[in-house]
This record gives structure tokens, C-alpha cells and sequence, in this order.
């Protein structure tokens, strides 16, 4: 995993980019690069004066973040993630079989907009693939939603656009849309 984008203040006017850092190797199989998030352990980088590893950045021209929503389920996130996809291996043998990489996102659950960093930390450090996670606070994050995450913004004139990270090819592409292909219903 290489971040969380998170929004940093009650106006909605920035971000905190959080670096997150994760197991490669398994530990049960040394040499095995890991398969899945409960392996690679996601965990949010700590400084050691105790402080979050984290860039805050403030949008331009006015813009403010309104809603981060799944266009799919319609759940509401406060935090997505980018990370890499994680390889996978043969099931008759340990012949890694994957390709390419590409880079995955989720919303992560269990945060909403104008949280607190520590409690944002708190749930990028339990998210889970598995459909049935174990460990207190675990939650399964959906990657690559098939219809995508959309990011509502809006500025101090009331204009609006969207931004909608993936979609129908389920990879992390990112779509602007204004005026007449703002989804109103969507980002309302």
C-alpha cells in the first residue's frame, strides 16, 4: 500500500495524503511475497516523535470536498486508498503467476469526512480483504468498486464537479465530470 487520502478539516478544503507502509514476504514463507492485506499488514507510518508520516494539502481555487461515496453501493467513505496489486501464485505450486502491475483503490471503511486524523489512522491500520477478517476492528475493504468512487466537490460560487476514481474498467483511472454529467442524485 503507498497512501490514504484523507480530508483534513472541518471545511473540506484539504487533504492529508497518510503514507502507509506494508509487508512484501510473508512471514510464515520467507521467501513468498504475501497475497493478501491481512498478510502485507497494512500499518499508517508513525515518526518516531509519535506523529503521523503525512502531506496536507489544501485544493485550489475554493474547491472543497462535499461527499466520497462508492457509486455503486452508495456508502460513504471518509479516506481511499491506492496501492499496488498484490501478486498471485499457482495453486499446484508456488510458480508466481501474476503480471503486470497496476494500481488498486477502496474507500476505507468505517471513515467519514472531518475525522480526526488519529481515528482515520485507526481504520486504515484494520482494513482487511478477506470477506470474513479476524482481529478486533477489522473491516473488509471492497477494491476497485465496479462503478467506481466519486469524489464530490464544490466551490464558494455553488459550482460542482466530480471526480470519479475507477468505474467500468475497475482500474484507477480517474474521470472529471461538470454541468451536465454532475450526478446531482449521487453527490446530494
Amino acid at each position: 500500500m503507498q497512501l490514504a487520502v484523507q480530508d483534513a478539516d472541518a471545511s473540506g478544503t484539504k487533504y492529508n495524503a497518510i503514507s502507509v507502509a506494508a509487508r512484501r514476504l510473508g512471514h510464515e514463507v520467507i521467501a513468498k511475497e504475501v497475497v493478501s492485506l491481512d498478510e502485507a499488514n497494512p500499518t499508517v507510518i508513525v515518526k518516531p516523535d509519535g506523529s503521523t508520516t503525512v502531506e496536507s494539502a489544501a485544493f485550489q481555487f475554493g474547491l472543497r470536498v462535499t461527499k466520497v461515496v462508492d457509486a455503486g453501493t452508495g456508502t460513504q467513505y471518509g479516506a481511499i486508498a491506492f496501492f499496488s496489486t498484490l501478486p498471485y501464485y499457482a495453486e499446484d505450486s508456488s510458480d508466481l503467476t501474476s503480471g503486470a502491475q497496476r494500481v488498486s483503490f477502496g474507500g476505507i471503511p468505517g471513515t467519514v469526512l472531518n475525522q480526526s486524523l488519529t481515528d482515520a489512522n485507526t481504520q486504515i491500520n484494520n482494513i482487511s480483504d478477506s470477506s470474513t477478517p479476524t482481529g478486533p476492528g477489522r473491516t473488509t475493504i471492497k477494491m476497485n468498486p465496479s462503478e467506481g468512487i466519486v469524489i464530490c466537490l464544490a466551490d464558494n460560487n455553488n459550482r460542482k464537479a466530480m471526480l470519479t476514481v475507477g468505474g467500468a474498467s475497475g482500474q484507477a483511472t480517474v474521470r472529471l465530470d461538470i454541468d451536465l454529467s454532475y450526478n446531482k442524485v449521487l453527490c446530494a
